[in-house]
């Protein structure tokens, strides 16, 4: 979450470097739909029922009171400032059916994760149960999704569904958090293999180089260079996430993002907005800077957007708990 909110979207929503080579580090929302994965498969199982009402409690809920602040803001600015941002009836209905729309920057870009993370949590019950019982081999996974996103690629299914094949991999691979060995040989092959096939997807299937065009929605050439990304950087990738644990004040940083972390993504926009403001005030243009100060501009906003984040992900949490999980006093007798 930190690498998302943090570095990728900072990358991308106040146009840091150029494209198609900052599109390759966008490799945040399937490594995160791995790691949901794995906690899945970690966690006691429950009833379905019981399972679906806590995934609304943890989903939908906090989404719905990111929407309610978001929609009463423009509202209000609407009938104090006389700012055009009225919500119509429709881009109500949006916000209600995660489809959310605004004109505005930052608000609602990140958005378009929770209709699929919400349809795969859904169906993760299924998917376990099924993975238990059959036990396929992690190649067969990987083959026969791949084999289904090329199909939907093939007949332009539907955004959604689209997501759904893609991150339900990612998903699923998780579930072999604690039952996978691979050896460096191995990986060293899958490696070459599934950066033949991006090269051949480039080459033949006329798929772009650019993940940000592959990415909404999702593709068979995103897939590939994600699996490819993350199995060749993991050992980079897990010595970084060490190495920024075991340093001081790291621990504490972290921990406040593995509890915070959904009402951190959802509320990063706030922290964008500040950024935004602070460098319109400066007068400071981070486009139009020397290389240098271009190289000394980012680590600062990196580090801001830490602990702006932060904050506003326990602020935002507390503030749910309050308003929906307060417990009444036992010794309060009903009138």
């Amino acid at each position: 979450m930190m690498y998302m909110t943090c570095f990728v979207h900072l990358i991308f929503w106040m146009k840091f470097f150029d494209y198609p080579y900052k599109s390759w580090v966008i490799i945040g929302s399937p490594a995160s739909f791995m790691v949901a994965g794995a906690a899945f498969s970690l966690a006691s199982q429950k009833k379905y029922f019981v399972y679906v009402k806590r995934r609304v409690y943890r989903i939908v809920r906090p989404y719905w009171l990111y929407a309610a602040m978001v929609l009463s803001t423009l509202t209000l600015a609407h009938f104090l400032f006389g700012i055009d941002s009225l919500p119509t009836r429709n881009e109500v209905l949006g916000w209600l059916l995660f489809s959310a729309e605004v004109k505005y920057p930052f608000i609602c870009g990140h958005l378009w994760y929770i209709a699929p993370y919400i349809i795969i949590s859904l169906c993760a019950p299924l998917l376990y149960k099924w993975w238990k019982r059959l036990k396929p081999h992690i190649v067969l996974v990987v083959a026969l999704f791949l084999a289904a996103i090329f199909f939907a690629d093939q007949f332009s299914f539907s955004k959604n569904v689209r997501y759904a094949f893609v991150y339900g991999l990612f998903y699923v691979l998780g579930f072999y958090y604690k039952n996978i060995r691979i050896s460096r040989m191995q990986q060293m092959l899958a490696s070459i293999v599934l950066f033949a096939v991006s090269f051949l997807l480039h080459q033949y299937g006329g798929y772009s180089i650019n993940m940000q065009e592959n990415k909404f929605p999702t593709n068979l050439m995103f897939t590939v260079f994600t699996l490819f990304a993350l199995l060749t950087f993991k050992d980079v990738l897990a010595w970084g996430c060490m190495r920024l644990y075991s340093l001081k004040g790291g621990k504490w940083i972290i921990d406040i993002y593995n509890k915070y972390v959904y009402s951190i993504y959802l509320y990063q926009p706030f922290s964008f907005l500040l950024l935004y403001l602070a460098t319109k005030k400066l007068e400071i243009s981070h486009l139009h800077l020397s290389s240098g100060q271009y190289l000394m501009l980012f680590p600062v906003f990196f580090v801001f957007l830490i602990f702006s984040n932060a904050f506003f992900g326990m602020v935002m949490t507390k503030v749910e708990r309050f308003l929906f999980e307060r417990k009444k006093n036992p010794l309060t007798k009903p009138a």
